[in-house]
């Protein structure tokens, strides 16, 4: 709410010196016995009236500016009271992905077949119990796939149109796999993985390539 500007025009009396230095009054006799002060000063300029009227209006004005500041202190409080709440529930929700991202994470990393192994992403290793291993093996793990206009072809020489490919896409870049609906085939001396669309960012892979 705005406060009404109050006047700031007031004037003082001021005597004209060239009749008299001070003020003069009249002494009248009233009809009860008392006397009244008449003001016969003569004046240059006469001044404002400053009686009960205006310091009621200028004390009501100032009981407006407290209230105002009263109701914005109290908004302020409101806002700093509710940026404490969402500072509370992001920490919160930054110490829940955390607490989820270390639940995934080994405290101590361990070797598996050589390979170090956090719990945090796939690894593919050779199986020696596995009958076909000497002409089974491993073409990737967990590589960048070198896709060109939804083409990515990785060339070896023990791959025949024969064979079988198996992929598996790493946990962080499956999803852009499937967004783009990648396929594999073999061919003599390479694997080639189409993509019904460009990935839209970086796909990494297992390929585990069975001689057939």
């Amino acid at each position: 709410m705005a406060v009404e500007k109050l006047p700031v025009n007031f004037k003082d009396d001021v005597i004209d010196t060239s009749v008299s230095d001070r003020r003069r009054y009249n002494i009248i006799d009233n009809e009860d016995g008392t006397k009244s002060l008449e003001d016969v000063t003569t004046y240059s300029q006469i001044g404002s009236n400053f009686g009960a009227e205006q310091v009621n209006q200028t004390n009501g004005a100032i009981n407006e500016l407290i209230d105002e500041k009263d109701a914005t202190d109290e908004k302020i409080k409101e806002v700093q009271e509710s940026v404490s709440t969402l500072q509370e529930s992001l920490s919160d929700g930054k110490q829940k992905i955390k607490s989820a991202e270390e639940a995934d994470r080994l405290s101590t990393p361990r070797k598996i077949n050589g390979m170090d192994f956090d719990g945090t992403k796939d690894i593919m290793i050779k199986d020696d119990t596995k009958l076909s291993l000497d002409k089974d093996f491993i073409l990737l793990n967990q590589e960048e796939l070198p896709f060109r206009n939804k083409v990515a072809e990785i060339r070896d020489s023990r791959i025949t149109e024969d064979s079988l490919a198996d992929v598996y896409f790493t946990s962080d870049t499956i999803d852009i796999a499937e967004e783009a609906s990648i396929t594999v085939d073999t061919i003599e001396g390479k694997c080639v993985l189409n993509a019904i669309k460009e990935p839209e960012g970086t796909v990494k892979a297992s390929i585990h390539i069975r001689v057939v």
